[in-house]
């Protein structure tokens, strides 16, 4: 049991004095009167308790200062996390750690319990990064459907050149839908005057060989008018 405890421990990131065989069995023969055994369990429990949000925690001081305490909290901590050992979470509390065998139980359950929940945890982060990666997925799809691109493909490495691409097209747009107002804007302020051409074209003017000076300077007068006539009419 001391090796699967020493095994977990290490690859848990322990980095206290119980890595060593010797050492853990005769911390766990003393029990909760090993200063080192309790600073583990604390370890432990604090590792477990923000993974899965428990209510019970374990805190208290140990090495003999707080002895019940401790008891009390490891009880209840292992309670919530539903050990299987009925030997830790039943009888008389103050005799439950009194055994080395019990003493080894508690570490190895604590320490699997953080090695599972440190594994799911990873696993939760990798669906929820994979679910996110296709929903950035999609919202492209969309876009390309839009600017008229080819449909992209569901690899992520393939993000980087789709956004190129798409950046590429986006400001061909814009200098397109620039060029295009530029010119629907000079045009509306442009005057036309073709009507006026029309006008004087289709118009019936006198021959003013047969008039007079006098007549030719009413005649004039007179063509002008109707021409602002004309375009007032416009």
């Amino acid at each position: 049991m001391e090796g699967d405890i020493l095994d977990a421990l290490e690859a848990l990131g322990y980095k206290g004095p119980l890595l060593d065989e010797e050492a853990l069995s005769k911390a766990a023969e003393s029990g909760l009167a090993s200063q080192d055994f309790c600073e583990l369990c604390i370890w432990l429990g604090s590792q477990i308790q923000p993974l899965c949000d428990l209510e019970e925690s374990i805190s208290s001081t140990a090495g003999g200062e707080d002895v019940e305490s401790l008891q009390l909290e490891m009880s209840g901590f292992l309670k919530e996390l539903a050990c299987p050992y009925s030997t830790l979470v039943s009888g008389d509390i103050k005799d439950r750690l009194k055994k080395k065998e019990d003493c080894l139980k508690v570490l190895l359950f604590l320490s699997s319990e953080l090695q599972t929940l440190q594994i799911l945890r990873v696993k939760q982060h990798k669906a929820s990064h994979s679910a996110k990666n296709n929903e950035i997925h999609q919202e492209i799809q969309m876009i390309c459907g839009v600017l008229d691109l080819p449909k992209p493909s569901p690899s992520p490495s393939d993000i980087p050149v789709l956004l190129s691409k798409i950046e590429s097209k986006v400001q061909w747009a814009l200098m397109y839908l620039n060029t295009v107002l530029v010119s629907v804007v000079h045009k509306l302020q442009r005057p036309d005057f073709s009507h006026v051409q029309d006008f004087m074209t289709s118009a019936e003017v006198p021959n003013c060989d047969a008039v007079s000076g006098r007549g030719r300077g009413r005649l004039a007068a007179r063509t002008r008018c109707d021409v602002l006539d004309h375009c007032m009419e416009v």
